[in-house]
């Protein structure tokens, strides 16, 4: 369920945000609650409900799986991409 009309933002589908590597603006999805628990461990953060996966297709047929938070393209100093087998 989304937020009301001017209580935030919808944290629950598919956005269009721009993604650190591949240098254009993608559709990001929120993580499910396994790619949340790998991330929670990975950075040592509790609260990862901010965070989005690009979705696109890379040239070489994998997918992007770039991490970043809805306000933030580059919120690793290093790009942080979701493994492949963690869906």
């Amino acid at each position: 369920m989304g937020a009301a009309p001017g209580h935030g933002p919808d944290m629950t589908g598919p956005r269009k945000l721009s993604c650190q590597t591949c240098g254009t603006t993608e559709t990001h999805v929120p993580l499910s609650d396994a790619q949340k628990a790998w991330l929670r461990q990975e950075i040592g953060e509790p609260y990862v409900e901010e965070y989005f996966l690009c979705v696109r297709t890379r040239a070489d047929g994998t997918g992007c799986r770039n991490l970043r938070t809805s306000w933030a393209k580059k919120r690793f100093r290093q790009p942080k991409r979701m493994p492949d087998d963690i869906e």
